[in-house]
């Protein structure tokens, strides 16, 4: 997607809150996400985001993708952070690595958001792979319910990863993307 399609699709979203917020409406029902992963409340999003879809409510489908997307995005980056912390963990040094992708998805993300570099980028690894590898090392450690929360984790940033393709290719074809996540 080039940075014309993306900046359309955020000046979308803007317009869409923005109004909304001028009619006195709250623009979705989940009206703020935890600073921590939750799967719980990420699945009350999704089955939010399908309601709104299956009603035809385009507008507050795209204000809850809007919440969704950047949630589960700036959770699966902490997330990474914490891998490298596990890992240091288990051999000290051992995370350097995985900080280091860490580090470059946030530099990547940042540029995105000024608007200087183009919505599409090649990171030189898969960041929900990654988060899978977190929930199997979990999983060996014997931590699984952090390692189930990890998976959904690793689930929810390929969805948003999709949700982007998805987009950007209605946008391409002339199609309205609003909602589609």
């Amino acid at each position: 997607m080039n940075c014309a399609l993306h900046s359309l699709g955020k000046a979308l979203v803007l317009t869409f809150i923005v109004c909304t917020a001028a009619r006195g409406q709250s623009p979705a029902p989940v009206t703020s996400v935890p600073t921590q992963w939750d799967p719980g409340v990420w699945e009350i999003m999704l089955v939010d985001i399908a309601q709104a879809q299956k009603r035809g409510a385009r507008l507050q489908a795209e204000a809850l993708c809007a919440r969704a997307i950047p949630y589960v995005e700036a959770q699966g980056l902490q997330a990474l952070r914490d891998y490298a912390s596990f890992l240091d963990a288990q051999k000290p040094g051992s995370g350097d690595a995985m900080r280091s992708k860490a580090d470059r998805l946030a530099q990547t993300k940042a540029a995105q958001a000024s608007g200087g570099q183009a919505g599409s980028v090649y990171l030189g690894f898969a960041p929900a792979d990654e988060l899978d590898a977190f929930a199997a090392a979990l999983r060996q450690d014997g931590a699984e319910p952090k390692a189930q929360a990890m998976a959904k984790l690793a689930a929810g940033y390929r969805r948003g990863q999709q949700a982007y393709f998805k987009r950007g290719q209605l946008m391409q074809a002339g199609k309205d993307p609003r909602g589609e996540c």
